[in-house]
């Protein structure tokens, strides 16, 4: 395009191409009569002007840009003013506040698995909420307070707390048909789940003969999980696992450790913070989700 000549365009755009070629070619730009049949454009290469420019530019010093840095300031919660750690090594001695889900079909040891918890605990106050009612006497060994979700609210267990001077309590709801409870009583489990397992020194441990029995709003509140291998065809553990956000591979292989119908599986998020694994085998035998 250096000094050639080109065919006539529409005048209004020569114009305005004409005037850009010539302000970076820094040269004068004279308005043609529109009658004339060619146009001689700047005798300048628009490439080569910005590859000649580029070159004899300086560079620019890089200064380091300084980020600013910001915190957190922590703090402290008047709430939650206790010891929060497990009070035995053992592994199935849980932290203050764990909430726990147990989910198997009868006869499998879910309550023997809640008894375990409950000795290694340290609990002054222990609560049962049994399907059975009053006709159970499945806890009978433990002094325990049957307690229903109507009567005794999240405020009555924030009471016992402070009567027991931040004493460590437990909740077992031990095969409760949840889908039954009114909308009250659900309001109370998951004010119970939510806020008092937080605030307050207390474990929630909930049993279940299938995991779907179990509503979603409680189970997506349980740190740790304790399931035996379900009984029915593959596509359980599929939803299994995508309910616990882990791969179906892997609760596959963890469920393969299982060999009598008492052995289980425990996924525990407080785990590491505790020095232990976050997968175990019956609560106890360490499993690589990994491998």
């Amino acid at each position: 395009m250096v000094g050639e000549w080109v065919k006539p365009m529409p005048d209004h755009l020569f114009r305005i191409f004409g005037q850009v070629c010539c302000i970076f070619a820094r040269e004068s730009y004279t308005d043609t009569p529109s009658h004339c049949f060619y146009y001689q454009l700047p005798k300048r290469n628009l490439l080569y002007f910005f590859y000649n420019r580029k070159k004899q530019m300086p560079k620019r010093k890089k200064t380091a840009v300084k980020t600013p840095t910001f915190s957190v300031v922590p703090f402290h919660c008047e709430d939650k003013d206790y010891d929060n750690a497990p009070v035995e090594e053992h592994p199935l001695s849980m932290p203050a506040n764990a909430r726990i889900v147990c989910c198997a079909m009868p006869g499998r040891g879910k309550s023997s698995l809640a008894k375990n918890v409950l000795c290694r605990g340290g609990y002054e106050r222990v609560f049962v909420a049994h399907g059975g009612g009053d006709t159970s006497h499945e806890y009978s060994l433990v002094d325990h307070e049957p307690i229903n979700f109507m009567d005794n609210t999240p405020d009555w267990f924030m009471e016992q707390s402070r009567e027991c001077n931040g004493g460590r309590m437990i909740l077992i709801c031990d095969d409760i048909n949840m889908q039954d409870l009114s909308r009250e009583e659900k309001g109370n489990l998951y004010r119970v789940c939510q806020y008092v397992c937080t605030h307050a020194p207390m474990t929630l441990l909930v049993t279940g003969h299938t995991w779907v029995q179990i509503i979603p709003r409680v189970r997506r509140l349980c740190d740790v999980v304790c399931i035996w291998p379900p009984d029915g065809g593959a596509d359980q553990i599929s939803y299994i696992a995508r309910s616990l956000g882990v791969n179906r591979g892997t609760l596959g292989r963890a469920f393969s450790k299982c060999k009598t119908k008492f052995d289980f599986v425990m996924r525990d998020l407080n785990g590491p913070e505790y020095g232990r694994a976050m997968w175990r085998i019956n609560g106890c035998e360490d499993f690589d989700a990994g491998a």
